[in-house]
């Protein structure tokens, strides 16, 4: 009788994680950006604003992922100062999402 609640406990507890991780990545989308301004403080933040006509967003402040923050300021400064676009995948609901990707775009 033990192992069975506690095998439906987990069973429980297995689903419920599963379907939280579904939603919190479901609305990671890929945006093409200009960046409006850039600069370390605890972390590496991002103001950027999205180039689609409609934008989804802009002047959103995002967080870089910590372990790739100095590669994204590296980036993030050159484009700032080429006046290139980023590519970032983000979810734009969430207040200062945090970017696991950038890609500086060679326009």
């Amino acid at each position: 009788m033990k192992t069975k609640v506690i095998t439906t406990i987990l069973g429980i507890v297995f689903c419920a994680a599963f379907l939280c991780a579904t939603h919190a990545s479901a609305d990671l989308a890929w945006y093409t950006c200009t960046i409006d301004r850039i600069g370390p403080a605890n972390t590496v933040y991002v103001m950027v604003s999205d180039t689609a006509q409609p934008p989804a967003f802009t002047r959103k402040w995002c967080k870089c992922s910590e372990g790739l923050k100095n590669q994204m300021l590296a980036v993030g400064l050159t484009a700032f100062t080429n006046g290139q676009t980023i590519s970032i995948r983000i979810d734009p609901a969430v207040s200062y999402p945090t970017i696991n990707n950038m890609y500086l775009n060679g326009d």
